[in-house]
């Protein structure tokens, strides 16, 4: 019976279809409740009408400037209100999502009725968002005009990357490593929310990361070390086609690896080809980024040439994202506001900061605040003590908080305005890592505690049964 166990249900395949079964159950239902059930069904609604949009404008022929995803639609009547939809986020109580996708409305309206009725409001031109295309091709030339389809598939994606991510995970650094990463991620509020979401289209944040421990582990290899480069490249620049927003996050998180192997006690490889890895999975996320980039410009939105558009994509979209632009507030923004504000020092009231840390109803800022302030000074401790693993665990830390304060520091404006979202980068391996050098302090301490006790107490501690060595 237990070599039967051993071989089915605790089979590497097995392990992983129960991984994917219990992250997308979560991801696309919340079953286990990690996010609140409002949030979970209302998740920032005002980017999601992006997709809706393109949806609406390209099932009745409505024009959209330069072919661009739409932004918005509105109606004479009322009936299809922006200014509702946007004030309240309440999907219940929402005309153009209930009526349009949740009544079918969509389906059995004539385009002379809707031309009639809807009315567009706008262009959304800051990204490409080719996802917006994607759904509308499935949505209005194969027939899949249920809107919980996409939302299954995106969970199930996501599902399947995690999983993929924790067993590579596994082999990269190690199992206690793995098994932290799929749980914080699979019952995190902030992923729960995220997975589904038609705009964000989550999985392809994470993506590049499979292709990136591919490549650590497989560098070597005659012709598949270049088959993931390849991959690598193509699922940086399918993250940047549909969207910018994280995009050094999501570099950075691909090349970790790299980094912390240069730090470790048994690294893969040697110190300059690891460097030289980290540099070349950056060096391809900006190329990715580039490419995107100029695919966006040459689409001829604002009737311009490439450069011009190029040009008016910096001015009228990095600019205010980063340093340069305006971000509707009276006071400026510096670096040390945002580091505030997602260290939950400096937050809105509706900023739900809780949210972050919440690992089986173990919530709150303070809990993030203090796991950190426990991963420093256990840094700071194994450097005065000399201890092997100081350069590892030190660099496991820094680059995984730097992951996702690249972005929130980069572009600072955006960052500091959008605190509704942005909180999910903290989900780039920092609340995995702050966990993981949890465990890993108490690892260490435990031993040294049952000998101490085995010493004044006898062998029949009760410390002994926690982690004898």
């Amino acid at each position: 019976m237990k070599e039967l166990i051993k071989k089915y249900l605790l089979s590497p395949l097995a392990i992983a279809l129960i991984g994917v079964i219990i992250a997308f159950t979560n991801f696309a239902h919340d079953t286990f409740r990690s996010a609140n059930k409002d949030w979970f069904k209302d998740f920032n609604l005002d980017s999601e009408i992006h997709i809706l949009g393109k949806i609406v404008a390209d099932r009745f022929d409505i024009p959209i400037t330069g072919n661009q995803n739409l932004f918005a639609f509105d109606s004479h009547e009322k009936t299809y209100d922006y200014d509702k939809f946007w004030k309240n986020r309440d999907r219940d109580k929402v005309a153009v999502y209930d009526d349009l996708f949740g009544g079918g409305k969509i389906v059995t309206m004539s385009p002379a009725e809707a031309r009639q009725r809807i009315v567009m409001s706008g262009n959304y031109t800051s990204q490409f968002v080719l996802q917006g295309k994607i759904y509308s091709y499935l949505f209005n030339n194969l027939g899949i005009t249920d809107i919980k389809i996409f939302y299954a598939i995106n969970s199930l994606l996501l599902a399947v990357i995690i999983v993929l991510l924790s067993f590579l995970f596994w082999r990269a650094i190690d199992k206690p490593f793995a098994i932290i990463f799929y749980l914080s991620m699979v019952f995190s509020p902030w992923v729960v929310v995220f997975a589904k979401h038609l705009y964000w289209t989550t999985w392809a944040m994470y993506l590049p990361a499979v292709f990136g421990l591919l490549y650590y582990l497989e560098k070597r290899h005659p012709w598949r070390g270049w088959l993931w480069l390849a991959l690598l490249f193509l699922s940086f620049t399918l993250r940047s086609l549909m969207l910018y927003e994280f995009i050094s996050a999501v570099i950075l998180f691909a090349g970790a690896i790299f980094f912390i192997d240069m730090f470790k006690v048994k690294p893969r490889y040697g110190r300059a080809e690891s460097l030289v890895g980290f540099i070349t999975i950056c060096g391809l996320g900006v190329a990715g980024f580039l490419v995107a980039l100029f695919i966006h410009a040459a689409q001829n939105w604002n009737g311009n040439g490439l450069i011009e558009n190029l040009i008016g994509i910096y001015q009228e979209h990095v600019a205010r994202r980063t340093y340069g632009g305006s971000t509707g507030i009276d006071t400026p923004i510096h670096l040390i506001d945002v580091f505030k504000r997602y260290m939950g020092w400096h937050s809105w009231p509706d900023t739900p900061m809780e949210q972050v840390t919440k690992l089986f109803y173990l919530s709150g800022g303070v809990l993030f605040r203090l796991l950190m302030i426990t991963s420093i000074l256990q840094s700071v401790y194994y450097f005065y003590k000399k201890n092997k693993y100081r350069w590892e665990r030190a660099s496991m830390l820094f680059i995984f908080m730097a992951t996702g304060l690249s972005w929130m520091m980069l572009a600072k404006n955006h960052s500091f305005i959008h605190s509704n979202f942005v909180f999910i980068l903290w989900y780039f391996g920092a609340v995995t890592i702050l966990f993981y050098l949890f465990y890993k302090l108490f690892s260490d301490i435990a031993p040294v505690a049952i000998k101490k006790s085995d010493k004044k107490f006898g062998k029949k501690s009760w410390l002994k049964t926690i982690n004898r060595p």
